[in-house]
């Protein structure tokens, strides 16, 4: 997966610079509505520990950015658990997600745009059983890839690919959202 991300943030990147140096102007080409943009998203969660069972759980992720240009964006992503998985007798959830991104977007058309995402996240679980609870923060280096497709002017729904956190605890999510520029 974190090949598959790499390989994504690196083309993304390639064609983001040749469009920036192309200098186009074209009106079919997507740009952003305007400089700043609310979403929300629901994201399947995917948590895997070595030698541990995945966590699997949904949680909601809210998103506050800025368009720099059409090509790059700054973007805060605050997020919870929607649920909790129970492993083994052990109940686990996420308990926040922040995090702060560099979103590189490359235009394909007028509805729609891939993008890649580069940043850091930090991120809190709670893991109890029988009374008992322990909470882990994770932090680390977060890449992603995304599609974006607009379905009226300021209006655009997502899909996403994310690994938020790869040390020796993998965490990222799949997940679909809605983002409104303003």
């Amino acid at each position: 997966m974190n090949k598959l991300l790499a390989t994504s943030l690196t083309l993304t990147s390639l064609l983001i610079t040749q469009q920036v140096n192309a200098k186009t102007t074209d009106s079919n080409i997507f740009q952003p509505n305007e400089k700043l943009y609310l979403g929300a998203m629901v994201q399947s969660n995917l948590y895997n520990e070595d030698s541990k069972d995945d966590l699997e759980a949904n949680s909601v992720i809210a998103r506050l950015g800025y368009n720099y240009n059409q090509n790059m964006a700054v973007e805060l992503r605050l997020g919870t658990s929607l649920d909790a998985d129970n492993i083994g007798g052990i109940e686990s959830e996420m308990d926040s997600l922040a995090g702060i991104y560099l979103v590189g977007t490359m235009p394909i058309n007028r509805t729609l745009s891939v993008y890649a995402l580069m940043g850091a996240t930090s991120t809190e679980f709670t893991k109890s059983y029988q009374g008992y609870s322990e909470t882990d923060t994770l932090s680390g280096v977060s890449m992603g890839a995304g599609i974006n497709i607009r379905l009226m002017h300021q209006v655009a729904l997502n899909l996403e690919l994310v690994n938020y956190v790869d040390k020796e605890t993998a965490f990222g999510g799949l997940s679909a959202g809605v983002k409104v520029s303003f």
